[in-house]
């Protein structure tokens, strides 16, 4: 009994911290910064018994606990902490934000995530997708006076019954076949053709909307110039690893199976995302858009990589994504120092100048799009070199990720253009100390892993384990 509390610490504790917060406002009246701060503790308590029995777990016809599947919900846990962090330090006086809500929505994602990562069960992985889902949704309904919010969320919504439905329907199909996702791809091997295919699309298609890839990533790119920063930050930074790491579970237990299907499935999705989002990043001049674009082509290469290698390769495309959620943040960071009058300036054109009056900034924005240019000797170029050897074993994949990369650069040319390379057009406001502070901590992370690129390496072999 004692050992299942322990082991359960981590769920418990996010737990907790959702009817703490909730009764700390009802009960105290807290401010917007009491409740980030008492959001942020319980996150960290639960992660001191995650790292603690990082291989410890209960129920294991349901959930399974390891190195991969801790370091995953570290990761989330980690950047919900900072997206947490940074919005103590938002402040928009023309838009209403509701904090409460905001917190509680974040801690239901993060216990969802866990469950996301550490389930090897069809049925607990459709309830923590759907319960991801669900704060989501919320999250797009913070700002009640955006009607154009309220019409993606309700777009969302729809969608999102619609692809939990086709679920449902391959958990009818299987019935009491998928106690784990070993069994549940023996069961769909059982299948008649037909069936097989409904199957793995409800089994993927789930997963490919929670990620928002194409052509399910209207959700996170088309309206995210719309979302406030918090919201627009955390949908970027904090679901992503989760649901890929359940995506690579799922896939190392239906690959030796359904080897060439899910191939084509991986290079099909991966191919639309990379020119989705090509083509999104050149049409766009809102910088969320832009790098939720950026994430997108990310996302892409990827599941090209996925396409070309075996379950055990692929954990390669796992730290490319931690990288460049690495990376996301550190924009994210400066994207919240982007001010102007109270007002956040989320367009290429409202920034320029940045370098005259605030250097720091400019440099540390230009260094992390340095990052996602992959240019040597950054890390984005061990990122993107990682990825490149992998795709090298199919040679139509490597040109359409080195042409998506190159179709990117004068986007991020411009932006460096209209940070050091044209007058100044909006006075900016005062940087807060501690965002410089975060960058930097983000800015020498990022070097140590240039200088020490066998971390990396090494990691990779422990989770491999």
């Amino acid at each position: 009994m004692l050992t299942n509390i322990l082991y359960t610490l981590d769920q418990s504790v996010l737990l907790l911290g959702i009817f703490f917060v909730l009764i700390q406002h009802l009960c105290f009246k807290t401010n917007a910064k009491s409740t980030l701060k008492t959001a942020e503790v319980f996150i960290i308590c639960s992660l001191i018994p995650s790292v603690i029995f990082y291989n410890k777990g209960i129920l294991p016809q349901y959930f399974e606990t390891s190195a991969y599947t801790t370091t995953a919900y570290v990761f989330c846990a980690a950047m919900v902490v900072m997206c947490l962090k940074l919005s103590r330090l938002w402040s928009n006086p023309k838009q209403d934000f509701n904090v409460i809500s905001y917190s509680i929505l974040a801690l239901v994602a993060l216990m969802a995530l866990n469950i996301i990562c550490k389930t090897n069960h069809l049925a607990v992985l459709f309830g923590g997708c759907f319960g991801l889902g669900l704060s989501q949704y919320g999250m797009l309904l913070l700002d009640k006076e955006n009607e154009q919010l309220r019409r993606c969320g309700r777009s969302f919504f729809i969608i999102m019954v619609l692809v939990f439905a086709l679920f449902a329907l391959t958990l009818f199909l299987l019935r009491g076949n998928c106690i784990n996702y070993v069994d549940a791809a023996g069961a769909v091997s059982l299948l008649p053709l037909y069936r097989q295919a409904i199957a793995l699309l409800g089994i993927f298609c789930p997963l490919f909307f929670m990620l928002g890839i194409a052509p399910f990533h209207f959700w996170k790119t088309d309206h995210i110039a719309s979302l406030c920063l918090p919201v627009a930050c955390f949908f970027v930074l904090v679901p992503t690893l989760g649901v890929f790491a359940a995506l690579l579970k799922v896939n190392t237990a239906l690959f030796m199976l359904f080897e060439h299907t899910l191939q084509n499935i991986y290079l099909v999705f991966g191919v639309c995302s990379v020119i989705f989002a090509v083509i999104g990043m050149n049409s766009s001049r809102f910088l969320n858009k832009i790098f939720a674009f950026a994430e997108l082509y990310a996302l892409g290469c990827a599941l090209m990589v996925m396409s070309v290698s075996y379950p055990q390769d692929a954990l390669m495309a796992f730290l490319y994504i931690e990288l460049y959620l690495l990376f996301m943040l550190g924009v994210y960071t400066c994207l919240h120092g982007l001010k102007s009058n109270g007002t956040y300036l989320n367009h290429t054109g409202l920034i320029a100048g940045l370098a005259k009056v605030r250097p720091y900034m400019a440099a540390a924005l230009m260094f992390f799009i340095l990052l996602l240019m992959a240019l040597p000797p950054l890390t984005g170029m061990t990122a993107q070199l990682m990825i490149l050897g992998e795709a090298a074993k199919n040679p139509w994949l490597l040109y359409i990720i080195l042409f998506g990369l190159l179709c990117m650069m004068p986007v991020y040319l411009k932006i460096i253009q209209s940070l050091y390379f044209k007058q100044k057009e909006n006075p900016f406001d005062r940087v807060d100390t501690t965002l410089y502070l975060y960058l930097t901590l983000i800015i020498i992370l990022c070097i140590v892993i240039v200088l020490k690129p066998d971390w990396l390496f090494s990691e990779l072999l422990w989770l491999g384990k």
